[in-house]
């Protein structure tokens, strides 16, 4: 017994420096893949235009590493390098950086210049359910609460199964 004892001691000790270990690794391998991605878009950048993908992507490991001002400059050049493209393709990813943005910005708490980002993004592809939600979301913090509820209405018209306008649409009716 006096055995034993100290032997699944050591056996749940290992166990757990084991599962602490493999996180602490998998949260290494997150941080040196952000910032191996953030230096391949800045040398990128550097040497060349970024495309509309490359500079969304960009802005995306921006955000990620919490490098708002710098995903905001390059969001801000990719959307004026392709205002005059239009190109339908592009729309998604157009309004993708417009909400990207008005997040930045509603995190910032500069809910009037997020509105704006998330009606440039609704005005690009009218079906964006998470800008609609975001949009929503400004209204309900302005306690403009009848065109939330508008929105959270256009949101479930397009998917009624949006777990988010269900829940908000819910909240408000109370």
């Amino acid at each position: 017994m006096l055995i034993a004892l100290p032997i699944v001691y050591l056996s749940i000790l290992a166990l757990f420096l084991l599962i602490f270990s493999w996180l602490i690794s998998q949260q290494l391998k997150t941080i040196f893949l952000l910032e191996s991605q953030f230096q391949y878009f800045l040398d990128k950048s550097e040497n060349e235009q970024l495309g509309i993908e490359d500079g969304f992507a960009f802005s995306k490991v921006c955000i990620a590493k919490k490098h708002f001002i710098r995903a905001i400059i390059e969001s801000q050049l990719v959307l004026q390098k392709n205002s005059l493209l239009n190109l339908p393709e592009n729309a998604v990813i157009i309004a993708k950086l417009y909400n990207m943005l008005g997040f930045i910005y509603y995190e910032a708490d500069q809910k009037k210049l997020a509105k704006n980002f998330y009606e440039r993004a609704i005005d690009v592809d009218s079906n964006y359910i998470v800008a609609l939600n975001n949009l929503a979301k400004i209204y309900e913090d302005t306690k403009n609460f009848l065109k939330a509820e508008a929105i959270y209405d256009k949101v479930l018209n397009i998917d009624k199964s949006n777990q988010i306008a269900n829940t908000q649409k819910n909240l408000l009716k109370k």
